[in-house]
């Protein structure tokens, strides 16, 4: 599937000529709505949609609802210490920070698509484990394996050739 990924996303900045920012939003969009529906419930998501819909119309008339899931409730998102919502914000950020750098990556990748050869677009994408290692590093402080690390020599290798 990734191969008919690239080339239709190649054919839609070419011969259709398609901005790269449009195309990647249609499939961040795309890639959120369908993930968020194989991984919630039903009842989640039409709470989740209730609850946005509340804050929508609280924010429109700049008043609270008496709703009781209203995100402004102050037992919501209570992490069992004490600090409530803190642990929901942090993720939060953290979640909003790795959505951002994706973003970045499929814009970027579809930019360097529309100027370059697929190839050659293909070949930059190979270098992504070695900086999955380097960011797992930095920002979660993991530390990957002597030979884990080895094996991604020969694979990135492989797709450099």
């Amino acid at each position: 599937t990734s191969f008919s990924t690239l080339l239709l996303n190649k054919y839609l900045l070419g011969s259709l000529h398609v901005q790269p920012n449009t195309l990647a939003v249609v499939q961040m969009v795309s890639t959120a709505i369908y993930g968020a529906l194989k991984t919630l419930r039903y009842a989640d998501v039409l709470r989740v949609v209730r609850e946005a819909h509340s804050l929508w119309i609280s924010s429109n008339n700049n008043k609270v609802t008496n709703d009781e899931e209203s995100p402004t409730d102050p037992t919501l998102h209570n992490d069992g210490s004490g600090n409530k919502g803190r642990k929901l914000k942090r993720s939060l950020i953290n979640m909003g920070f790795v959505g951002m750098m994706r973003f970045a990556t499929v814009v970027l990748g579809l930019v360097s698509l529309k100027y370059v050869a697929a190839s050659f677009t293909e070949t930059v994408k190979a270098s992504a484990p070695f900086f999955t290692v380097i960011i797992a590093y930095f920002m979660l402080g993991e530390k990957t394996p002597l030979l884990v690390s080895a094996t991604l020599l020969p694979v990135a290798g492989g797709l450099f050739l």
